[in-house]
């Protein structure tokens, strides 16, 4: 995926799948937006190796403009469908999982659109 900032450039360049478990916050990175998740299945190799991980969206409450970042995240409030992230199996991101950050919850709209 193409990125629209700089920020979600930089954060959607691969992240490690060494210890991704159920249950964990994630954000999935948008062209300028990111948006807050929860590791809902992780799918794996018959050697043990992460295949992909699934996400879930959550509801979240946005700060007062202009600022755009989160002001409440709704950990129990799943929204949208469930969306899938393979692990990147050649090249320089072998390994790693792009477009979505696991282990916190960084949401974000661009003011701007």
């Amino acid at each position: 995926m193409k990125h629209g900032s700089l920020d979600n450039m930089l954060m959607g360049a691969g992240q490690s799948t060494v210890n991704v478990t159920i249950g964990q916050p994630a954000t999935i990175i948008g062209w300028t937006d990111r948006y807050p998740a929860i590791v809902t299945n992780v799918n794996r190799f018959k050697n043990g190796k992460i295949r992909s991980v699934v996400v879930q969206e959550v509801n979240w409450k946005q700060e007062p403009w202009p600022s755009g970042y989160a002001e409440e995240i709704y950990t129990d409030s799943p929204c949208g469908v469930p969306r899938t992230f393979k692990v990147v199996t050649h090249g320089a991101y072998k390994g790693r999982i792009k477009d979505l950050i696991i282990g916190e919850h960084d949401a974000y709209r661009d003011p701007q659109f």
